[in-house]
């Protein structure tokens, strides 16, 4: 699967691709973080035990400017793989193909709707995903 991504893709979570063509993210963070379990101590400060790297986590700002049909449905077709509640292999796209970055799931999905015509049609649908490593065990 990860040679079958073709340049032009930006990003794929499962068979959902990311293109400047179809639906981009103009903005792309990455967070990681460390779990530290706090200890009680009768009378001084808490201690803290390490207990290794959390899961990693990405937020994608997307937007999209509805030409089609089709560019109306982005943010359902994110909404039904969520609602699978399966994770999803996450590929990052790359001049020679794509990077397999493991396994993601979503875990929220916000949406706005901008700039309307006349009929409520939105003339802009921007939104974000935030997507959390699943933890693959060895």
């Amino acid at each position: 699967m990860i040679n079958d991504i073709p340049n032009q893709v930006m990003m794929a979570l499962g068979d959902f691709m990311f293109s400047v063509s179809t639906v981009q993210y103009q903005t792309l963070k990455t967070s990681q973080s460390w779990r530290w379990a706090k200890k009680d101590r009768y009378g001084r400060k808490p201690a803290k035990q390490f207990h290794g790297p959390d899961a990693n986590t990405k937020k994608l700002d997307i937007a999209v400017y509805p030409e089609i049909k089709q560019d109306f449905y982005w943010f359902d077709k994110l909404k039904q793989l969520a609602d699978k509640g399966e994770p999803l292999r996450l590929v990052g796209g790359s001049p020679s193909g794509g990077v397999d970055l493991g396994l993601w799931v979503i875990d929220q999905i916000d949406q706005d709707d901008n700039y309307f015509f006349e009929d409520g049609t939105p003339m802009e649908i921007k939104g974000s995903l935030a997507i959390s490593e699943y933890g693959e065990d060895i």
